[in-house]
């Protein structure tokens, strides 16, 4: 037990918050790989062709043309935040809606985007319908939502924002949070975090970061992330005193 006692202390008397700041003192890229994968694809926009593009990037791309042509890019953000959302979690009535008119037998994909629109409106634009619409003209309906993924995570590297879990025992206090979305943003070249914060008494103390989710707005899984919780702390030394 006397490794783990001393574990305790030790981490009692550093503080999770200078563990952190040794944490951030490996150098760091100049941005992160959303915000490098977005300057790689406005380069293929400006340089003639020079990149290859994928078929969701396009329809993304003439999704952000059309919005900003009608002076609807606000309006058509929500829209397809919106749709993003309620395809993953609809009510049980939409849901049994939808459903039924999208496998009604002989169905078009025209039939089935009108339907769409119709179902899962009033959406705040003449721009995202209409977009629905035309998806369906070229037999792409069905890449709807992959392609409202990809929107969204344009945005969140356009505008240099990269969510952020942190997971604690206790909630944080703001100054708390404030560090952590300070050194984070730092760490990961971005000008700003959208912190999540998740409370896990069985931390015990100190906190755990998790970050670069596939989707921006649906975090489930990091893809990175850093424990400076008191539980791990006590397990990495029940383990060396074994």
């Amino acid at each position: 037990m006397a490794p783990i006692r001393s574990a305790a202390v030790c981490l009692a008397a550093v503080g999770a918050w200078n563990l952190l700041s040794q944490a951030f003192v490996a150098p760091r890229p100049s941005m992160s790989p959303r915000t490098g994968h977005v300057a790689m694809r406005a380069a293929s926009n400006t340089a003639g062709g020079g990149f290859a593009r994928g078929p969701l990037v396009v329809y993304m791309d003439a999704l952000i043309d059309a919005a900003n042509n009608a002076g609807e890019s606000v309006a058509v953000t929500k829209d397809v935040m919106r749709y993003k959302r309620l395809r993953e979690k609809m009510t049980a009535d939409m849901q049994f809606e939808l459903a039924t008119a999208l496998n009604q037998p002989g169905t078009s994909e025209l039939e089935q985007a009108s339907a769409t629109v119709e179902i899962m409106g009033p959406w705040e634009s003449t721009v995202f319908p209409k977009f629905v619409t035309f998806l369906a003209k070229k037999r792409r309906f069905k890449s709807l939502r992959a392609i409202c993924e990809e929107y969204v995570s344009f945005l969140y590297a356009r505008e240099s924002i990269e969510p952020v879990t942190v997971f604690s025992a206790a909630k944080l206090t703001d100054e708390q949070v404030d560090k952590i979305k300070a050194k984070m943003a730092d760490k990961l070249g971005v000008r700003d975090i959208k912190l999540i914060q998740q409370v896990d008494p069985s931390l015990l103390s100190g906190f755990k970061i998790e970050w670069r989710y596939t989707d921006p707005e649906n975090p489930l899984i990091g893809a990175e992330s850093i424990d400076l919780s008191l539980q791990s702390a006590l397990e990495q030394a029940a383990i060396s005193g074994r």
